[in-house]
């Protein structure tokens, strides 16, 4: 569930900063120099924010992090996905997302001790990515290979419940229905 909740705080993050890029006027160099300029303060201030979060991923599972600092890594790196696409950049979501999952994940382990941290790493990107995706299935095949977990079961429920939780309107727009295929519905 937490990971769902975290889903709804990117995409609250995500629009905003769509919003915010979306009112400024002019060529495509100006928005995406204002949002280099954004992604440059936050990898000043939180160099785990960088790249898409895969090779950094291990420095999160081996370092000794504060609960605090991870908490506060989460929201720099929604902020990072954010200002990447919505900016003009090239970027995407899964990998991104995996990395925030993960580190929500092991901020919740710290919190709760008696937690299985990878479980609780794994389990939590599985929920936020699926809210984001809206890709349960997917995501849980996916993680289940990449992290190389053989219990299927709780991070294919951890993938639906964020799947179940996430808001309505999708973030990515091409899961928005034409208003054709709705009326055929």
């Amino acid at each position: 569930m937490i990971g769902a909740i975290a889903a709804w705080v990117f995409m609250a993050i995500f629009r905003g900063c769509d919003r915010i890029f979306a009112r400024i006027a002019g060529p495509i160099y100006l928005r995406t120099t204002l949002a280099g300029l954004g992604l440059g303060i936050l990898a000043v201030s939180f160099p785990l924010t960088r790249y898409f979060g895969h090779e950094e991923l291990d420095t999160v599972l081996v370092g000794n992090f504060s609960a605090v600092f991870l908490f506060t890594l989460t929201l720099a790196k929604m902020a990072a996905i954010g200002v990447t696409v919505t900016g003009g950049w090239r970027g995407g979501f899964i990998i991104p997302l995996f990395f925030t999952g993960a580190c929500l994940g092991k901020a919740i382990a710290i919190l709760i001790p008696a937690l299985n941290p990878s479980l609780a790493m794994i389990c939590t990107m599985a929920a936020l990515n699926a809210a984001v995706t809206r890709t349960p299935i997917s995501t849980t095949l996916l993680l289940t290979k990449l992290a190389n977990i053989s219990p299927l079961t709780p991070i294919l429920f951890a993938s639906l419940i964020g799947f179940f939780l996430a808001p309505k309107a999708p973030l990515i727009a091409s899961q928005l229905k034409t208003q054709q295929e709705a009326i055929a519905e």
